[in-house]
């Protein structure tokens, strides 16, 4: 059997629905950026896309159409769309019947991210979550989220992390034309847990943040920029703005925590880019080796 439309009434039992749990199920995904709403029968081995939820709530709208295909074809396209094997394996795992009613018996719901190829090239996270509908965990509500611009941000400083900067790379080289164009630079704060031994984590983190603040309107122009791990910071910066005043500019700084004035200090490593096909995080490895060869890092 292929993909045909049904009344939603002729796939769902609505006797069986828990209308309360579907309007939970709205209001915490499909207004967070859910993609949509599947609801899979395991006994029919069959997937309905429903669309908007709300269609298993309001009773006017049982007669609408709906979409309906075989759950191995549903599975099939969404693991043809798998950024890499293991994720593949990893979806048509948990895609299994026992596995999704084995999960469903003991937390009540199950939920877990696979990576997906988007275009150019791109790779976007999604997630997927299943809630059980019924007693008998046959029929299951499944949401599906993409969560990439979630898992790209740094608590700390509010802007990008390491995942979300070599993303946004990608995408400013794509749009290049010439490796003479940019520049990757790397910053550690050397001084950074001696900050926090003297006057503790909050004062450190006080430092992380002013870094972060300071790399951004600095003089280096940077059309990308990051903390990427602990007290290490990456930027792509315009190779022209790449300037001895502009890099001694960011390695001696100080900022103000609980009215005392914390000095500290940066080694930097800069790599000039030679390819544009090159992995940005090889590009940040280049950098930070190349703060391996500053013989002075107080000058």
């Amino acid at each position: 059997m292929g993909t045909q439309e049904i009344k939603l009434s002729d796939f769902i039992d609505f006797n069986r629905v828990n209308k309360s749990l579907v309007s939970s199920i709205y209001e915490e995904y499909y207004d967070n950026g859910m993609e949509c709403m599947y609801v899979l029968d395991l006994l029919k081995g069959q997937v309905a896309d429903c669309g908007h939820p709300f269609n298993i709530l309001k009773e006017n709208n049982n007669e609408s159409l709906v979409t309906i295909s075989p759950l191995t074809d549903f599975v099939d396209s969404i693991v043809a769309n798998a950024y890499q094997i293991y994720d593949s394996r990893r979806l048509r795992r948990s895609f299994s019947k026992e596995r999704l009613q084995r999960k469903l018996r003991e937390v009540n719901f199950y939920q877990f991210i696979a990576r997906k190829k988007s275009g150019n090239n791109e790779v976007s996270v999604i997630m997927f979550t299943f809630f059980p509908i019924d007693d008998d965990h046959n029929l299951i509500i499944l949401a599906k989220r993409d969560v990439t611009s979630t898992l790209e941000y740094d608590i700390l400083t509010g802007g990008r992390n390491r995942i979300g900067f070599l993303h946004l790379v990608q995408q400013r080289l794509r749009n290049s034309t010439s490796t003479d164009e940019y520049s990757m630079v790397f910053f550690n704060i050397q001084s950074l847990h001696h900050i926090n031994v003297l006057h503790g984590i909050t004062a450190g983190d006080t430092v992380l943040q002013h870094f972060y603040s300071t790399l951004g309107n600095s003089n280096l122009q940077p059309v990308a920029y990051a903390r990427v791990e602990a007290d290490h910071f990456y930027a792509l910066v315009p190779r022209r703005q790449v300037t001895e005043d502009n890099i001694h500019n960011l390695c001696r700084l100080e900022t103000t925590y609980k009215d005392k004035t914390i000095p500290y200090h940066c080694v930097c490593g800069i790599y000039h880019l030679t390819s544009l096909k090159e992995l940005p995080a090889n590009m940040c490895g280049k950098a930070n080796v190349a703060a391996n060869f500053v013989n002075d890092p107080f000058n």
